[in-house]
């Protein structure tokens, strides 16, 4: 078995900033680890707000960056 998971959840930490490789809403990691329902399977434990609606939900790590403090897409101003 690899340990390819470990590596990529070492690449994460409670209370970085994240954001879907796709794009998406800002998120706080809130936790890491195995969330495969069968074995080793990374997994991500991300928290933001939909408005005033807290949301929480796991993701694969592959699928998540490092939010840098750039802006994005939902936060660019047009004037």
């Amino acid at each position: 078995m690899s340990n390819d998971w470990r590596t990529l959840m070492s690449d994460f930490k409670k209370g970085d900033t994240v954001r879907l490789k796709s794009g998406g809403p800002l998120m706080t990691v809130v936790n890491t680890g195995d969330y495969g329902p069968t074995g080793p399977e990374d997994g991500v434990a991300c928290a933001w707000f939909d408005g005033k609606t807290p949301m929480e939900e796991v993701f694969v790590g592959a699928a998540l960056e490092t939010d840098d403090g750039g802006p994005s897409v939902s936060r660019v101003v047009r004037g």
